[in-house]
């Protein structure tokens, strides 16, 4: 059987968070609602992981998924690669939606029992809405994974 490409495994996980979200609703249990939406966040995490490993694939990259690592590699060939700008620009935002998708990643895997709270004009969603927080971010990743893949196609 053959590897799945980037990809793919990047749609995967995607459908996963989204799954793992689906099923949060069905839940009978509240801590199983939370263990879903943890799961859900777990997955995005990963897919923009898997994000990140098909930039890797597509521009000749060294196999890193750290963001800093391959903006340096990018830079190094004299690329300029727009996802990662993006990325980069994202992650220095403290208000986007990948510092605050970053930031509830981090209380879910140290265990705190409640995501900070951020207002913000330029942000729809807040964290005090954990279901909400996360179909945000799935949205928002789905997004940034088909603009890159259509601007990829372009050439």
């Amino acid at each position: 059987m053959s590897n799945p490409s980037e990809a793919s495994v990047t749609n995967q996980r995607l459908d996963v968070a989204r799954r793992f979200l689906n099923m949060k609703n069905e839940a009978a249990e509240f801590w199983m609602e939370r263990a879903y939406e943890y799961s859900a966040l777990f997955h995005l995490k990963s897919a923009l992981n898997g994000l990140l490993q098909e930039v890797c694939a597509n521009y000749s990259l060294k196999k890193e998924a750290d963001l800093c690592v391959l903006l340096g590699a990018a830079k190094e060939k004299g690329m300029s690669i727009p996802v990662l700008q993006e990325l980069n620009a994202l992650s220095s935002d403290p208000i986007s939606w990948l510092t605050l998708m970053e930031k509830d990643y981090n209380v879910a895997l140290e265990c705190h029992s409640k995501s900070p709270t951020v207002v913000s004009s330029n942000v729809i969603v807040s964290s005090q809405s954990l279901e909400s927080s996360i179909t945000f971010y799935l949205k928002s990743i789905s997004d940034l994974v088909l603009r890159y893949r259509e601007e990829s196609a372009e050439y």
